[in-house]
């Protein structure tokens, strides 16, 4: 979906994608969040900050996977 407007409405849209992507999805790490909203990594990461801040989401357990290389993911959840 494309969105037109100020850079604050794409910010809440953008907001709003992941926000929703959670509540649907359930916990759900940043990468995955990226992979299913289309977003950079940075941009997600950015986004879940503001939420963790406002109290919205909250970090769940370190998800690990066998013989994947590079940081351990972080599964996000509703707070």
């Amino acid at each position: 979906m494309l969105v037109t407007g100020s850079a604050t409405d794409l910010r809440r849209h953008n907001r709003d994608a992941v926000l929703g992507l959670i509540k649907t999805h359930g916990a759900i790490s940043r990468t995955g969040i990226a992979h299913r909203v289309g977003l950079t990594n940075a941009a997600v990461s950015r986004i879940c900050k503001e939420l963790i801040d406002a109290g919205l989401i909250e970090e769940g357990e370190r998800v690990v996977h066998k013989g994947q290389a590079g940081r351990r993911q972080v599964s996000l959840q509703l707070s």
